[in-house]
């Protein structure tokens, strides 16, 4: 993943900065251009909104977009040759 500096006062704790394959790290880096590039982009952040919120940290797989994504450990470990 390509060095950061972050605006964001959660980048160090949030999964999405250490992506979950490394089929997933330019998503990651879109996303960290996205939202986490500059303060008040991270203000429109999903887990950000959502633990000022509730005042709880999020589930690992909500994105900074809000949705919900499921990584298919299966079909990753299949592509590979496992």
């Amino acid at each position: 993943m390509e060095e950061q500096s972050f605006a964001c006062s959660k980048m160090e704790r949030c999964p999405f900065t250490k992506p979950f394959s490394k089929e997933l790290v330019d998503i990651a880096n879109s996303w960290i251009r996205m939202f986490c590039s500059n303060k008040v982009k991270s203000n429109y952040c999903a887990r950000k909104q959502y633990f000022e919120l509730k005042g709880e940290a999020p589930s690992d797989n909500l994105t900074p977009l809000g949705t919900l994504m499921f990584v298919n450990a299966y079909a990753d470990a299949t592509h590979k040759g496992a």
